[in-house]
């Protein structure tokens, strides 16, 4: 068996070493700063044409390509896709160089690119898209093209990524065909300079339809007709002024908002609620079990009866009684123990500014990689709580736990691929990247699961602190307010309220790709939901083995775990305030990654929640004298 694991492990680090390079080249140049001369081209892209959030009927989720045909946007001679990491296509991203030529310091007053004709079914596509709020995104130098406009309060200011395809007005919708281009410079060394900003503002201008596509000075829009079809000139201008803005803090201008301090407020008040729940467990566990358990072992040494005077410790002949369907119960304490690790080690990353939305793509690199790599976290795990639960099919449980969980979620994401696919979304990822996921999964995740479910079986065996007794003793009536559904109800709300404004957020920078900067806020609200699954399903616990139930095993997991049935709800509230999309597909593939990220939240709080409890149980019944 020893030689088995080292062949495999031997063959996984060969196999990494020559993958490696092919998987990290991208990433590896493109994040430092760039400079240019005067007059020297500089890099711009095109990515996806997204929604956003502000349409007042309405909006889709699906992104589309950039040069998708029924656009007629303008292209340069030969469209190139740039090469991008494995994060950037997961997360829907599709770069293409760009028709537009941006010359260092070089304004340029206008510039026709080219004229377009529209068919009728694609203006109605137009139509569709500028009035669920759909905006373009650009880039130059690796750098977001924003819209730029002031805020109510004197001297702040909001950036939003991208720039709308038209807007809804009472004559008709318009369409921005024309783009005044602000980029924002700053000097190195003489002859030497660097983009730190970049900023549209598009406009809608009556076209020329003439042979030669001219720069249009009209006042009067662009109107997409209700019938028929549209010729329309689409141009642009470029200004550059000079910034004191240095290269490295340059994304900063993104990370401002009005929503920080609300943030900030909600944090103090959740961590507030979180120090209650602390003091509220450090007071039963010094005074109130304190307490009994000297009065316990007092009585033990008197030799006095205590079966009648005493809750929780009535049931230590049972409280290690193994729980019904322990092969279920292990394998997802195992992947949630998994989830805990990638998330923990993704915020770290983020924190440190490994993982940024500079780094296109990072961000998903790094959950493929972490999930990958923690393949281990969860057969250990699994197999350390089968064996903890007595569970006899051991092998069963090895060949399980890698392919569970993630095999069912695999098999809806590929549904909701299809789908993508179906609706021409550049969401879809495609084909070969899939097989590449596939193959990483079974070659590297797969065997070190294997390799931990091996190392756990074969690790100390855990001593209860008190003997199970061979007869169950019967558990009394209990109140309906003590139930599992009643504590799974009112526990679950309570680590899902410490969450709820960043979980806001970031289901706003999932579905309408605002960028996300704020992980020192997904830090401390992560620190508090662990914190507080934990409070919450040993007070669940303790409350329960009081009335003389020793079945804790699934309501420690069930009661935390149920913050993920909230965000599930609060899935249903997000999409009827902020979506409303009449479109099947688009209703499916939403609730349906819903469904998927409200699991992932069940595996991991209820994961968190079990293993405080397991430990707080231990050490109490550790405590007590038993004969």
């Amino acid at each position: 068996m020893r030689l088995f694991l080292d062949s495999l492990l031997s063959f996984r680090f060969f196999v990494l070493l020559y993958l490696l390079p092919s998987c990290l080249a991208f990433q590896l140049t493109s994040f430092g700063p760039k400079n240019y001369a005067p007059d020297s081209i500089v890099d711009t892209t095109v990515n996806t044409v997204s929604p956003s959030y502000g349409a007042e009927h309405g909006t889709d989720i699906l992104n589309y390509e950039y040069y998708d045909d029924r656009f007629h946007f303008c292209r340069p001679e030969t469209v190139v896709q740039q090469p991008e990491s494995l994060g950037s296509v997961l997360f829907g991203d599709r770069f293409y160089n760009s028709p537009l030529e941006l010359r260092m310091l070089k304004n340029v007053s206008c510039l026709p690119l080219c004229s377009s004709y529209i068919t009728e079914p694609d203006i109605q596509f137009f139509k569709d898209l500028i009035s669920q709020n759909y905006v373009v995104h650009w880039n130059i130098d690796n750098l977001p093209i924003a819209t730029y406009a002031e805020h109510a309060n004197p001297g702040e200011y909001l950036l939003t990524p991208g720039f709308p395809l038209g807007r809804v007005t009472k004559e008709g919708i318009h369409l921005y065909n024309h783009y005044d281009i602000i980029v924002e410079y700053h000097t190195t060394t003489q002859n030497q300079h660097r983009v730190v900003g970049a900023y549209v503002k598009p406009v809608s201008r009556k076209s020329k339809v003439v042979s030669d596509p001219e720069c249009s000075t009209s006042t009067s829009p662009e109107i997409l007709p209700d019938r028929g079809d549209l010729t329309f000139v689409t141009s642009y201008s470029v200004t550059w002024k000079y910034s004191t803005t240095p290269w490295a803090t340059r994304w900063d201008k993104y990370m401002h908002g009005p929503s920080n301090q609300i943030r900030w407020m909600f944090l103090l008040y959740s961590g507030i609620f979180d120090f209650f729940l602390i003091f509220i467990v450090c007071l039963i566990l010094f005074r109130t079990l304190n307490r009994d358990i000297n009065k316990y072992n007092s009585a033990f040494l008197d030799q006095e009866d205590v079966q009648e005077d005493f809750g929780w410790k009535l049931v230590h002949g049972d409280v290690f009684r193994p729980p019904r369907r322990p092969m279920l119960f292990s394998i997802l304490l195992g992947t949630g123990a998994q989830l805990l690790f990638m998330t923990s080690a993704i915020i770290l990353f983020a924190i440190f500014g490994i993982v940024a939305p500079s780094r296109r793509g990072s961000l998903a690199t790094a959950i493929v990689a972490l999930f990958i790599v923690s393949g281990f976290v969860s057969g250990f795990v699994s197999s350390i709580s089968y064996k903890v639960m007595q569970g006899m099919l051991r092998k069963r449980n090895l060949l399980l736990t890698p392919f569970v969980v993630p095999g069912i979620l695999l098999l809806g994401a590929l549904f909701f691929n299809v789908l993508f696919s179906i609706k021409n979304s550049s969401s879809a990822v495609p084909f070969t990247s899939w097989l590449l996921l596939i193959f990483l999964y079974l070659v590297f995740t797969v065997p070190l699961s294997f390799v931990g479910s091996l190392i756990g079986f074969r690790s100390r065996e855990f001593v209860p602190p008190v003997r199970t007794n061979q007869i169950p003793r019967q558990i009394p009536s209990q109140s309906i307010w003590i139930s599992t559904a009643s504590s799974a109800f009112i526990g679950g709300a309570i680590p899902f309220v410490t969450i709820l404004i960043e979980l806001y957020f970031i289901l706003d920078s999932l579905w309408f790709h605002p960028l996300y900067f704020m992980f020192g806020f997904s830090f401390f609200c992560f620190g508090i939901l662990i914190t507080t699954c934990v409070m919450i399903s040993i007070i669940t616990v303790y409350i329960q083995l009081c009335t003389e139930n020793y079945n804790w095993w699934w309501r420690s997991f069930i009661t935390p775990g149920f913050c993920g049935v909230y965000v599930f709800i609060f899935s249903i509230i997000y999409w009827i305030n902020r979506i409303s999309s009449t479109s099947f597909a688009t209703t499916l593939l939403y609730f349906g990654y819903s469904l998927m990220i409200s699991i992932l939240v069940f595996l991991l709080c209820g994961s968190v929640g079990f293993f405080g409890s397991f430990l707080f149980v231990n050490k109490i019944y550790g405590s007590i004298k038993i004969d």
